[in-house]
């Protein structure tokens, strides 16, 4: 039965801003937002608005508009259980991570996935199966799919897919300014430098105002450089960092870029990173927007103006202006100077050998890094203790300067990934001190977007690659590393390095490892991340006849074979086992189940079985909680339950035991 809630149209209609439509607000939870549409997520955007429900779920949600639901959605993982309303003008309406839909509506869910034999379902209905009034409520709020607290997501579709602002639609209430923090000098070709470095330079931002912001000291570049701003919104009485909706770059008073986010196609969340600046995101977390976009790259739709090719600024001083502003039009102004020489500008030693007093009688140890950026690619050393001596490297055939730019770290110059194409060894040695060398092996392959790519390495590794693996020519490289002893468990054999780290991926790469003769059980492929000191399980297919994993990879990585054998941890059973109970009492089975390391693929990787009948699993990432409804009331006697948890690594946890139904 349809109910219109007239009270609740009343209340909660928002003016509208876009055409002549008005669309209600889709719960009763609140009117605050936990993040607006644009927002950063890893390799995608944020297609909606997150509507906070205070941790709790159950709040009404409801129908914007008049319309007919279209689709439902249940899975454990990623939108969870969603709703589809195709609204009278065509767009469609999406309510994402609920707990329930309508009774009706889930008792038609139960039904077919019993009939699938499976939890995860999409549903699809016509116009005239199931309409619904503007008001009419739908289902309520919950905490399904992946998530990290309670809320709504909610989206606005156009009719041809695109996910578009709800914002447009939406009066939320916001009188702050975004606040920028930090802003990054990027030097994009190979002779590009900023200040003394060929790498990219982030400098703080200095409030003048409640709306105005300095970059205090001018910045020396030398050849092309482009700019990327961090810049988080807030609103009133809220804790959390939004997105803002509109920045517009300007240099010598000449408008370069305009970045805003109305509209976009999800074909284009591979894209992301050729808008916000991937390398500050994987080394410290920073959400900066370039404001810039390569030529050669794909486009994305939020770019509204884009002045390509940025040349080499002409010698002096260049202003340049940052506007940005949310979507309630609170503006912010940041302003800076660029100072670009009269004569080149050039990689030096900044600390001599004359700093230092005594040379040590041996090599130190010395970390090696390969940095790949936007502009080439760079090989450096990072001495563990000071020598102070001037230093090459050997790359085949090629001797390059080191040079000293801090204390500790040397840095040969940028080269073009066709450069170090086929290199199997990089070699360090003090020109003042011959005997002081240090080797490490490597193999590399410079591979262009036009082309696929494989190449082996002297340990029988494959490396393959589609094309338009990366966007520009990349070097990609396979050499020996050290990792942390892993939380739980132990590595086995020679941890690897893949790279680049630090350039995105728009496919994955692909590799063949060999298995070790005598594999320890419970061993599998894990990525540990050196930026944020984590590991993760990788999924991968073991070929026993070949005796190979194959994996792929969708960002650079340290892999390592580990061993782990701790089987999930089941807890808080309900009903209690071993006792005795009302057949009313028992009309599911749950507990939680946990798995810290290697982690399990939700329901797929637990049973329940019920008198030797298995049951339906619904797994909770959010809670780590398991249930399984009971469709039937159970008659009187014994009733037997096993429990199955089995974890990425085949590492098991099984329970049985029985309750007694009384009545």
């Amino acid at each position: 039965m349809h109910i219109l809630l007239f009270l609740i149209i009343s209340n909660l209609v928002f003016s509208a801003t876009a055409a002549d439509r008005k669309f209600i607000w889709p719960t009763n939870a609140s009117q605050t937002l936990t993040s607006v549409y644009g927002d950063m997520r890893p390799g995608r955007y944020h297609a909606g608005l997150d509507i906070r429900t205070w941790g709790l779920t159950g709040y009404q949600v409801y129908a914007i508009d008049n319309g007919y639901i279209s689709r439902v959605r249940l899975s454990s993982k990623g939108y969870g259980k969603a709703l589809y309303i195709t609204l009278q003008d065509g767009h469609t309406a999406v309510y994402a991570h609920l707990e329930h839909f309508t009774p009706t509506l889930d008792s038609l869910v139960r039904a077919a996935q019993l009939a699938q034999g499976s939890y995860p379902l999409q549903l699809y209905f016509e116009a005239d199966e199931w309409p619904v009034t503007q008001g009419e409520m739908i289902g309520t709020t919950g905490d399904t799919g992946t998530i990290g607290g309670p809320h709504l997501h909610f989206e606005i579709r156009a009719p041809n897919g695109a996910p578009v602002n709800p914002q447009q639609w939406y009066q939320v209430y916001d009188t702050i300014c975004p606040r920028p923090s930090r802003l990054a000098v990027i030097p994009l070709s190979r002779n590009a430098v900023v200040e003394n470095s060929a790498s990219t330079q982030v400098y703080p931002l200095q409030a003048i105002g409640n709306d105005k912001y300095l970059l205090a000291d001018t910045v020396t570049v030398w050849d092309a450089c482009g700019l990327a701003v961090e810049i988080p919104d807030y609103l009133n009485d809220q804790p959390f960092r939004y997105g803002v909706y509109e920045i517009e770059y300007s240099l010598d008073n000449k408008t370069q870029y305009i970045v805003r986010y109305d509209q976009y196609f999800f074909a284009e969340d591979p894209q992301i990173f050729t808008e916000r600046d991937y390398a500050l995101f994987r080394t410290d977390g920073g959400k900066f927007h370039l404001l810039f976009h390569e030529l050669s790259h794909p486009a994305v739709s939020f770019i509204v103006k884009n002045e390509l090719p940025i040349q080499p600024l002409s010698p002096g001083y260049h202003p340049f202006h940052i506007k940005a502003r949310d979507f309630n039009n609170n503006a912010v102004a940041i302003s800076g100077v660029l100072y670009a020489p009269q004569d080149p500008l050039l990689l030096r030693d900044l600390h001599p050998v004359e700093e230092v007093n005594a040379f040590p009688p041996t090599i130190p140890n010395t970390e090696l890094s390969i940095r790949h950026g936007y502009n080439g690619v760079a090989i450096e050393m990072n001495e563990v203790r000071i020598t102070g001596l001037p230093a090459e490297l050997d790359i085949g055939p090629k001797t390059l300067p080191l040079f000293r730019v801090d204390t500790t770290l040397l840095t040969t110059p940028l080269m073009d990934p066709l450069q170090l194409d086929g290199i199997s060894s990089l070699d360090l040695y003090y020109t003042n001190a011959p005997n002081m060398r240090k080797s490490w092996p490597v193999t590399t392959m410079a591979v262009v977007p036009e082309s696929n790519f494989m190449f082996k390495t002297l340990d029988d590794i494959v490396v393959t690659g589609p094309q338009n693996c990366f966007n520009d020519t990349a070097l990609v490289w396979i050499r020996p590393t050290i990792v942390p002893k892993p939380e739980i468990g132990r590595s086995v054999g020679t941890a690897l390095e893949v790279g680049p780290m630090l350039i995105p991926y728009n496919q994955p790469l692909t590799l063949q490892i060999p298995v070790p003769p005598a594999l320890p059980p419970h061993t599998g492929l894990f990525a540990y991340n050196p930026f944020s000191d984590t590991w993760s399980f990788l999924e991968s297919d073991l070929d026993i006849q070949r005796k190979v994993w194959k994996v792929k990879l969708t960002e650079g990585a340290h892999i390592a074979m580990v061993q782990e054998t701790e089987p999930p941890e089941i807890l808080d059973m309900k009903p209690p086992w071993g006792g005795s109970l009302m057949s009313a009492e028992v009309t599911e089975i749950s507990f939680t189940v946990t798995d810290v390391f290697t982690g399990f693929d939700g329901e797929n990787d637990i049973q329940i079985i019920l008198d030797d009948h298995p049951l339906l699993v619904e797994y909770n990432s959010f809670h780590q909680h398991c249930r399984a409804l009971i469709d039937e009331p159970l008659s009187v006697g014994p009733h037997s339950i096993l429990i199955l948890a089995e974890d990425n690594l085949g590492n098991q946890n099984l329970l049985k035991n029985n309750i007694i139904v009384t009545e």
